[in-house]
């Protein structure tokens, strides 16, 4: 916890402890900060230049999609595995507008759980170049026939087409997921104007209200978490560090531990 010790400000993350558990394994991802996080953001008045305030909000799109990321990550590790399903649920008509198609999948859902009972499922949105809209979801709904000529869950859709498959095969279920993260946070930080307004006060990605949420602590109450579970003797299963303008130097450092 070496920046920690550094300097300690109460506007400013320094040590940040993501924990998110699955079954018998706990995973800690410890986050260290050179220059801190602000909590908050003070106005230090005066005005910018149009291209400042262009490339400012594209680095604001990127750290907020990248902790996006990060999040959806962390969900789909705490509470999927290989025998659950992904989804991609297209339209047939060329939907552009986000809360229309977020209110047909919400529909879809309401008459998924109508016929199937409660599930997980954790859903991304994809914009593609032209601005249509699909989405890519994860979900431990049961068998449902989608093969010709039935397509049961197709016919429950109702907007287009369905796409199933196992992620059995998948060495790791985030090798899977972040492929399609990926290509949705590309669309998203494009710097088109007609795309990213699209995702303005829209979520880009949906989600059950019965998955396991992760906790974030951070500064004083980090530390004290990490020393609770003898971090210091655990051997960490990743390491990462990295540097910009906006926190200098951090480190990341991932462990896991069983039968917690």
């Amino acid at each position: 916890m070496k920046y920690y010790s550094k300097n300690l400000s109460i506007s400013k993350i320094w040590v940040k402890a993501s924990i998110y558990e699955k079954k018998d394994l706990l995973r800690i991802d410890v986050r260290e900060y050179e220059k801190g996080i602000n909590c908050g953001f003070k106005s230090k008045g005066g005005r910018k230049m149009k291209d400042e305030k262009k490339e400012l909000n594209l680095s604001n799109r990127r750290r907020v999609l990248l902790a996006v990321k990060n999040r959806i990550q962390r969900l789909a590790w705490s509470n999927f595995d290989v025998n659950d399903k992904f989804i991609t649920l297209t339209f047939s008509e060329h939907i552009t507008d986000v809360q229309k198609a977020n209110l047909d999948f919400k529909e879809f859902i309401k008459r998924l759980r109508k016929k199937y009972g409660f599930f997980r499922y954790l859903a991304v949105i994809e914009l593609m170049k032209s601005g249509r809209i699909h989405y890519h979801m994860i979900s431990n709904l049961p068998f449902i026939e989608n093969r010709a000529p039935d397509r049961k869950l197709e016919k429950l859709w109702g907007r287009g087409t369905v796409t199933i498959n196992r992620m059995e095969d998948c060495k790791n279920i985030f090798d899977y997921v972040a492929k399609y993260i990926n290509k949705s946070m590309k669309s998203h930080l494009e710097n088109k104007k007609s795309i990213v307004e699209k995702l303005a006060g829209n979520n880009t990605y949906l989600r059950s209200h019965n998955l396991i949420i992760n906790k974030d602590l951070v500064n004083g109450e980090a530390i004290e978490f990490c020393r609770s579970k003898n971090v210091e003797n655990i051997k960490p299963v990743f390491k990462l560090s990295a540097e910009n303008d906006y926190v200098g130097k951090m480190d990341l450092i991932r462990f896991d531990i069983k039968n917690y």
